[in-house]
């Protein structure tokens, strides 16, 4: 299963203005993302259905119910009611999971207890964590990142977008040397988050449910990960890496 979640890191090159182009690492050729190389860390027998809960934005709810439609398991997400569904939300529908809208009070905390109280009722069931912010999570996904990254150059600058930080966190393991351009879109990220990585962070003016109005020249969530474009554009240097977690879903 390691061949299908976690192929060779993909990297292309793409202009910023004269003289400046990046490497974009292309995780959006991913069913589910970046998350999806390491998820099955959480899949054994003890249980049948695995639970996130999250926004309706975040692409964790594809990479769950992929990983979960792959391993023939049941995914269950835990959303904040809304009147239209994402097109994301969709996809994980597609792929197999269970989505539970929930009436306000509908927060991020009040879905995750949402979540425990269902998760009680089945000894089958499991609540994953969070953006899967686990440490044994975050070393397995920097062991797989490491080997899908093979003998390719390290990168000495990378952007990324962070909310859990749970992916910056894995590409620091492998990564120690690289100083990160971390965007933050929604999410607060607190100093214990970065503690120890060489890093500069970026806050996107934009609410986490805003569309970028500036956007990259390759796939990308536009809620999320294409946010960093226009610090990319600003204060981008030859040579810098960008990590591209995911891509939105097209509307057929």
């Amino acid at each position: 299963m390691e061949n299908i979640l976690n192929p060779p890191v993909v990297i292309d090159r793409f202009v910023v203005k004269r003289n400046i182009k990046v490497n974009v690492v292309r995780d959006d050729v991913l069913v589910g993302g970046t998350k999806q190389r390491a998820l099955d860390i959480f899949i054994n027998n003890c249980y049948n259905e695995y639970i996130y809960a999250g926004p309706a934005e975040g692409f964790a709810q594809i990479a769950l119910s992929y990983v979960c439609y792959l391993y023939g398991k049941q995914a269950t997400v835990f959303l904040a009611k809304r009147e239209k569904e994402t097109l994301l939300t969709q996809k994980a529908r597609e792929l197999g999971a269970l989505i539970k809208y929930i009436n306000p009070p509908n927060r991020i905390q009040n879905l995750i207890q949402k979540a425990k109280n269902y998760a009680k009722k089945d000894k089958k069931r499991t609540l994953l964590p969070f953006g899967l912010d686990t440490p044994v999570y975050i070393a397995y996904l920097a062991s797989r990142i490491k080997n899908a990254w093979g003998k390719k150059r390290k990168p000495k600058r990378m952007w990324l977008v962070a909310g859990s930080a749970t992916i910056l966190r894995a590409l620091h393991t492998i990564f120690p040397e690289c100083f990160f351009l971390i965007v933050r879109v929604g999410k607060k990220i607190w100093p214990d988050q970065v503690e120890g990585i060489k890093h500069k962070i970026y806050t996107s003016k934009l609410r986490f449910a805003q569309k970028a109005y500036i956007t990259p020249p390759y796939e990308s969530v536009i809620t999320y990960d294409a946010k960093l474009w226009e610090f990319v554009e600003k204060h981008g240097q030859d040579g810098d890496y960008i990590w591209n977690v995911a891509k939105d879903i097209q509307e057929v």
